[in-house]
């Protein structure tokens, strides 16, 4: 969490069962996007990141799913059922 966990917070999404929320980054660190749900099905959500045309991967493990953002950083997250997912840059 020290070399991403970084910069300002903030939340792109919230309802009754998901919560998306984005940690901007800094020079050296490229931020995160935290994606939670407590619905009983895998979820998707399209965000804009700070990433463009980068492939992401989910630092949680909690998922294998393999998104890249588009040009403009616009991109589709997965989180699976009652769990949590946290997207960066790849490594």
């Amino acid at each position: 969490h020290n070399s991403i966990a970084t910069g300002e917070v903030e939340v792109l999404y919230v309802d009754q069962d998901e919560y998306v929320m984005k940690r901007s980054g800094t020079d050296t660190n490229p931020g995160l996007i935290l994606y939670i749900s407590i619905n009983n099905g895998t979820k998707r959500r399209t965000v804009n990141s700070n990433w463009n045309s980068v492939k992401l991967m989910d630092y949680s493990g909690n998922t294998e799913f393999s998104p890249t953002s588009d040009e403009n950083g616009t991109v589709t997250l997965e989180v699976p059922a009652n769990s949590y997912s946290i997207w960066s840059i790849t490594e």
